[in-house]
């Protein structure tokens, strides 16, 4: 179960056309417990990290820990969705988005999400 899970997330690096080179390290920690980091090269110099800590549930992932993080060719953070509990008034706490000039409250957004995001940055800016 949760292998299916950390190999459709690898898919998402596999075809995505503004991934250039990724590097992915997927642990099984039980048939429904697992984590995975990745780093990924993309066109223009950007660099995207993710890594989540999962727990599937009736096949529907919960992720107790999420980071997707882009920079630019300049390691300027470009932005990072994270579940860090460390900003407590916001309304989707601990759900946020940091930005290069500011933290904005966010939902939860899948891994799917974020690479499109990345893409319709990326493929604006080559």
């Amino acid at each position: 179960m949760i292998q299916s899970y950390l190999d459709s997330v690898e898919r998402l690096f596999m075809v995505s056309p503004v991934i250039r080179f990724y590097t992915i390290h997927k642990e099984k920690r039980s048939e429904t417990i697992g984590f995975f980091k990745a780093d990924c090269s993309l066109i223009g110099g950007y660099r995207f990290s993710a890594r989540e800590f999962i727990k599937l549930a009736h096949t529907s992932p919960v992720r107790y820990m999420y980071a997707y993080h882009l920079q630019d060719k300049k390691n300027t953070l470009v932005f990072r969705y994270d579940n860090v509990e460390h900003y407590p008034g916001m309304k989707n706490f601990p759900h946020h988005k940091h930005t290069a000039l500011r933290v904005v409250s966010s939902r939860a957004p899948q891994l799917s999400e974020v690479i499109k995001e990345i893409e319709a940055l990326v493929g604006k800016n080559k």
